[in-house]
């Protein structure tokens, strides 16, 4: 059972989920150092100070007073089964994943485990609202808006700024990285590549905003984009950070189509992306559209087509995004391969990637002096 605050924060109701383990951590008063949820550890964000009285502030008070209030004072995160990676996976999901390219695995995560990213998210937030609005260029900075309505709310006041496709730069942080890594993530990797695996170094978060087309992908295989990765298993893990469904513009898969291989693509008129030569949905024998719910998360295949809908709602539908493959897997030359690194391993554990690394690795990176 969770509770749910009005800004849209979700917590543990009770301590009482068999498949978690306590770590210790209080939310409250974490400033300047944030706490990092998925280690109980303290960490520095790489924004600006959020204000005593900031939006931030205030959900972190709220989420902390929803814990005591209902007798949570620790965070709870999943210990990994040892040689067990498949006791939340069934043989029937396993098909289910070789024959449709995708999987969808429900509640996997808690969403507690998404909080620290929805808190980095919702500083990005604030900090370029605080922007915009000492520019002159917004009047309303929004601050009692929810998570899922805020950015939104800002940017309708000035529409000529752009809308990003994603965000990159602006959300690398701990947070992510334990994301990334979380055990259970990573347990359902390991159940279909082994466990020797590597991040790719491939990561974003998407506000996809109301109506805007930029984040509105057309039907592609995420090997038209990775060159020469076709014949590779390259997995990519999609999570909704709020509920999806076709209204706020969720993700469509057609089941099975990866196993066609890779199909050629070009460059059409008035689209960002390029498209497939032959549209895939005209053949398709059937379409799925994914509903899923905070901790839900979906796995595929780099091969199956894939999509997502123009959001119709009135809020943002946030979500993220990683991919990985195991670790003697070529990455040619991808442009995020300098932000890999080795998450798991059980032939040179001693090799597995640490947050201290991986940030070396992104302060040497061009990423850090992305837009995006």
């Amino acid at each position: 059972m969770f509770w749910e605050d009005e800004n849209g924060y979700r917590g543990i109701e009770d301590g009482n989920n068999k498949e978690q383990e306590t770590m210790g951590g209080d939310l409250a008063g974490s400033e300047p150092y944030g706490l990092c949820l998925a280690t109980s550890q303290r960490c520095r964000p790489h924004f600006r100070q959020t204000s005593v009285d900031s939006p931030v502030q205030r959900r972190r008070e709220a989420l902390s007073e929803g814990f005591r209030s209902h007798g949570v004072n620790k965070r709870t995160t999943p210990a990994r089964k040892a040689n067990n990676v498949m006791g939340f996976l069934t043989s029937q999901q396993k098909e289910t994943f070789d024959h449709d390219g995708y999987l969808v695995v429900k509640a996997l995560l808690q969403p507690i485990d998404l909080a620290p990213l929805i808190d980095v998210a919702a500083q990005v937030v604030d900090q370029q609202t605080q922007a915009l609005f000492a520019e002159g260029k917004i009047t309303e900075r929004h601050e009692d808006q929810r998570f899922d309505k805020r950015w939104y709310e800002v940017y309708l006041q000035c529409a000529s700024e752009q809308p990003q496709y994603a965000w990159h730069t602006v959300v690398f942080s701990q947070a992510l990285f334990n994301l990334i890594t979380h055990p259970r993530v990573l347990d359902l990797i390991e159940a279909f590549l082994g466990p020797e695996i590597q991040f790719n170094g491939d990561f974003w978060v998407r506000p996809k905003l109301p109506s805007e087309r930029i984040t509105t992908l057309p039907w592609h295989q995420d090997s038209a984009y990775m060159p020469k990765t076709e014949n590779d298993l390259h997995l990519a893990i999609w999570i909704p950070l709020v509920d999806v469904n076709k209204r706020n513009g969720t993700l469509q898969y057609i089941p099975g189509s990866h196993r066609q291989g890779l199909q050629a693509m070009h460059k059409v008129e008035g689209e960002q992306f390029k498209v497939p030569v032959h549209d895939p949905g005209l053949a398709a024998e059937q379409i799925d559209t994914l509903e899923m719910k905070v901790g839900d998360i979906v796995i595929f295949n780099n091969l199956v087509f894939h999509r997502s809908l123009v959001n119709q709602s009135e809020g943002i539908r946030w979500s993220t995004d990683f991919r990985y493959s195991a670790a003697d897997t070529s990455l040619y030359d991808l442009w995020h391969k300098a932000l890999a690194f080795t998450v798991r391993s059980e032939r040179n554990p001693d090799q597995v990637g640490t947050w201290e690394q991986w940030q070396a690795k992104w302060n040497a990176s061009e990423h850090k002096n992305s837009r995006m």
